[in-house]
């Protein structure tokens, strides 16, 4: 998102790093209202005492509801996407268009197998966010899915200098 929105080049930004920037942030404006979506009561009451120890006076917590998660077996998606990529750009040395369709379609199909609602699936240019073509450097995959009532979201690049 800061590479769409704000033009920064970051190939990976912590969560710790995302944390620590966050506290500060709010450490210095805590007249700002928080609201968490928590797993369960005792990270609730958790993250509450947290922001209340920083000064936040405006905390809102809600408990993000339990699903089964039997069908959710799959956790590795994007990278089983990449390493199909990957290989077929080793044995190539170039990527299709109608093959990476074709690796499109076949997610797909396993992860609405799986009892997901895509909302999408996209193999890009990371760097266009347009179809990739014979001179991509660096190939973007993205999702998202719903899965009952969240909407689910990942993405991963891949770089194909390292191939070369």
């Amino acid at each position: 998102m800061l590479k769409v929105f704000k033009n920064i080049s970051v190939k990976k930004f912590s969560g710790y790093k995302f944390l620590s920037l966050f506290l500060n942030y709010l450490e210095k404006n805590k007249n700002k209202s928080i609201f968490c979506i928590d797993p369960n009561l005792k990270f609730s009451k958790s993250n509450k005492n947290l922001f209340k120890r920083l000064g936040i006076k405006k905390i809102h917590n809600y408990l993000a509801p339990k699903y089964q998660i039997e069908n959710i077996s799959d956790r590795k998606l994007l990278n089983k996407i990449k390493n199909e990529i990957e290989l077929s750009y080793q044995k190539n040395k170039n990527l299709s268009i109608s093959y990476l369709d074709l690796i499109q379609k076949k997610f797909q199909k396993k992860i609405e197998k799986e009892g997901f609602k895509i909302d999408y699936l996209d193999i890009s240019d990371s760097e266009t966010l347009e179809e990739v073509k014979l001179d991509t450097k660096f190939i973007l995959i993205a999702i998202a899915v719903f899965y009952k009532k969240v909407r689910l979201i990942d993405n991963l690049i891949l770089d194909l200098t390292s191939f070369s």
